[in-house]
């Protein structure tokens, strides 16, 4: 009887420890659950987001449900305008973007969706949810104002996928969404603003000439500096004598037409040459830390006597 009790006591004592390992799982099974599944909150996907309407384009014309067919989406199939957009992005995210849901709006935020609340930011491949399932389409382009060129499938009640104008508005119940990445917007160019100017007149003087003329840099009001070469003809003007000098000179009929710019940039200076016959030219020197490079304005020939 003795041997017989320690067998059952024993056997009680197994059954006790395998329900609390049991109950310890059951508690601790849950944690994991939680700890393991991956938030999918977070910034738009890392492809471009325009691919999402080029995407949808190559279906115009079929029945909304070939894309779930392609994509091999799970939870999605048919026609349906929903159904068509979860699996075109199911495609172009590569599989890491799922939209099904009951919640039309939730979902693609926690799919990494980033909400365009204004239609000025409206770009190709955004999302517009109209409701909890009213109508789901997608923007390829503006054509004016905030009417839309847009994607989508069964807009007919057919099921099929077809391009369209539509006029759009976002507001709490119709509300948009990128799903994947825009492309940088490109810098905007400095504008090169051009040296203005000319050669009036290149006069024989004893021993040299004089230069009469005048030169504006577009990129600032203030007066510029000028560059006068002169060669014997033949000769490259560039490559001989050279006199920088401030046209700063009063110019009034200069200052009527460029009011903006005053008067103050006309120059008239004296050369020294020796004898010969000479080109002469006149160069606008680009205002430093401005865009641009300096500028002939123009070449004359002089003889000094």
């Amino acid at each position: 009887m003795s041997a017989m009790k320690a067998s059952t006591t024993h056997l009680q004592h197994v059954r006790h420890m395998l329900a609390v390992s049991v109950g310890m799982i059951a508690a601790f099974v849950p944690v994991l659950a939680v700890v393991m599944i991956p938030s999918p909150v977070g910034a738009t996907s890392e492809y471009v987001n325009a691919s999402i309407a080029d995407k949808a384009l190559t279906y115009v014309g079929q029945w909304g449900g070939e894309a779930c067919v392609d994509s091999r989406k799970p939870g999605d199939s048919g026609g349906q305008c929903r159904s068509f957009v979860n699996c075109i992005v199911w495609m172009t995210s590569g599989g890491t973007q799922n939209l099904g849901g009951r919640d039309y709006f939730r979902t693609m935020l926690r799919a990494g969706g980033q909400e365009i609340t204004s239609i000025d930011q409206l770009q190709k491949g955004d999302i517009v949810q109209e409701g909890q399932g009213r109508h789901t389409f997608i923007i390829v382009g503006r054509v004016s104002g905030n009417v839309f060129h847009v994607v989508d499938s069964n807009h007919h009640w057919n099921e099929k996928v077809s391009t369209y104008n539509r006029t759009v508005t976002l507001n709490g119940y119709k509300r948009a969404f990128r799903m994947g990445m825009t492309a940088p917007a490109a810098p905007t160019p400095v504008p090169i603003k051009p040296i203005i100017g000319n050669l009036d007149t290149v006069t024989p003087a004893p021993g040299g000439a004089v230069v009469r003329g005048w030169v504006i840099d577009a990129d600032v009001t203030r007066p510029v500096s000028a560059r006068i070469y002169a060669a014997e003809s033949g000769d490259k003007p560039e490559e001989g004598k050279s006199v920088t000098v401030k046209a700063d000179g009063t110019r009034m009929d200069v200052a009527a037409l460029h009011v903006s710019y005053g008067s103050s940039h006309g120059l008239r200076t004296f050369v020294a040459l020796p004898k010969g016959n000479y080109t002469v030219c006149l160069y606008g020197v680009n205002e430093p830390n401005t865009p641009g490079e300096d500028k002939k304005l123009g070449c004359q020939a002089v003889a000094v006597q």
